[in-house]
């Protein structure tokens, strides 16, 4: 729906899972699904998940 602010939720969730685990291929596949979550809804901040409805958006979609 909206890219903006793609980049900026993949890095900033990238670097508050590897900060927590220091497992980078685990921080990735955390980013890469909340940087598509962000996109399903316009704008930038207000499309940002909260970490409820992000563990629900996870569990539907991860490998």
């Amino acid at each position: 729906m909206d890219t903006s602010g793609a980049g900026d939720a993949f890095i900033g969730c990238f670097s508050h899972y590897f900060m927590q685990t220091n497992d980078v291929q685990k921080s990735l596949e955390k980013a890469s699904l909340f940087a598509a979550f962000s996109v399903t809804e316009k704008g930038t901040q207000f499309s940002y998940p909260s970490i409820e409805q992000f563990e629900e958006f996870e569990a539907k979609h991860a490998k």
